[in-house]
């Protein structure tokens, strides 16, 4: 049995292994080596009462591994030299030239720092993700109900930032914001950019904020696990977490199949595609201070933050076999994105279930990929 023989064998046991600790529902899993597809496993059901089995066709919203690509697309924008880095996001929208912070003691004051274009790819622009109501309902009045993706952030503005800009890590809005600054700087809608130049030169058809748009129809329920001694519970297709009025959320909104966000990880693999490979490599070095760093909960795990990814500073303390390369994001409902572009090796895992030890899943599949992968 050689390595590719070995590494289909553990990796169809380790995801059949899943029923019984999860009670999965359905998993979908595609491996690429050297830009080849070496593994493709297909579990189980996309809709358990309906006995509809796991297939090519099926949809998953993915949410979080959205920023992934949200931030590909704000790096486009660099590379044609119509956003920096270091803008400041009020150069885009004014409403965040003077802003404050919260203080210990319920109060606030005036920020000494601009919020950065890096801020919105690095999380440390001082945006939280809940407590915007008041925020929320302005929005929702003042545009009756239509809440345009470029309006958002003039209301975000309004609310007191967490920390100073820079000086902190905070998961949050941030690639929401993003997504409403290309559509800003690039004239179109958010959705529209994506499509252009990402999508369809990919010829990703599956993919999109809106799934009566997508060649497949077939969109996996949700189910959340309470436990080995609980029923799993439907919590329906539909994205169950982004708020109805950000309809094209940059930082958890796309659906896709894995065949599809297979093809987006391989041109960030291959390079020269989307993004050319010196921006690739700028997407996955170590952007956070040590200062950003204590507030990014992965450190102590062995990992740390680019420019809206995650990446591995020391393979030893997150004890993977990965090594030092690769680079990606997950998403809430399970979803598992890893480009090598070193190893040339990429990774898509995808299912819709809540609940489960998405940690202790990814770095399974990744240890055994990467120990049988030459």
């Amino acid at each position: 049995m050689n390595n590719i023989e070995q590494m289909k064998k553990y990796l169809d046991e380790f995801l059949l292994s899943l029923s019984d600790e999860y009670s999965m529902p359905g998993c979908d899993l595609s491996v690429y080596l050297h830009h080849k597809p070496v593994y493709r496993g297909m579990f189980g059901y996309a809709n358990i009462a309906e006995n509809i089995p796991i297939s090519e066709n099926t949809l998953y919203n993915i949410y979080s591994s959205s920023k992934f690509i949200t931030c590909t697309a704000g790096m486009q924008l660099l590379e044609r030299g119509k956003i920096r880095l270091d803008d400041k996001l009020s150069r885009y929208f004014p409403a965040f030239e003077k802003m404050y912070v919260k203080t210990p003691d319920g109060g606030h004051t005036e920020a000494k720092n601009a919020i950065r274009l890096k801020d919105l790819f690095c999380m440390t622009a001082g945006f939280r993700y809940d407590g915007y109501q008041k925020e929320t309902e302005a929005f929702i009045r003042d545009t009756n109900g239509e809440c345009p993706l470029i309006e958002f952030p003039n209301y975000l503005a309004r609310a007191d930032l967490e920390f100073e800009p820079s000086s902190a890590f905070c998961y949050s809005l941030c690639h929401d914001v993003l997504g409403a600054l290309i559509e800003k700087v690039s004239g179109m809608r958010f959705s529209e950019y994506l499509k252009k130049n990402i999508f369809e030169p990919l010829e990703m058809e599956n993919t999109g904020f809106y799934p009566e748009e997508l060649k497949s129809q077939e969109l996996a329920m949700h189910y959340s696990f309470d436990g080995k001694d609980k029923p799993l519970r439907e919590r329906g297709c539909r994205n169950c977490l982004v708020p109805p009025q950000l309809k094209e959320s940059g930082g958890g909104g796309l659906i896709t199949s894995v065949d599809d966000y297979m093809k987006f990880e391989e041109a960030l693999c291959k390079g020269n595609i989307i993004l050319r490979k010196p921006t690739v490599d700028l997407m996955r070095r170590d952007h956070l201070t040590p200062a950003q760093k204590a507030g990014y909960g992965w450190t102590p795990h062995g990992m740390s933050y680019g420019l809206g990814v995650r990446i591995i500073i020391d393979p030893a303390q997150m004890n993977t076999t990965a090594g030092y390369t690769s680079f990606g994001w997950d998403g809430a409902a399970g979803s598992f994105a890893s480009v090598d572009p070193e190893r040339e090796i990429s990774i898509f895992y995808a299912q819709h279930l809540f609940g489960s030890s998405d940690y202790f899943i990814n770095s399974t599949i990744r240890n055994i990929v990467y120990s049988f992968a030459d």
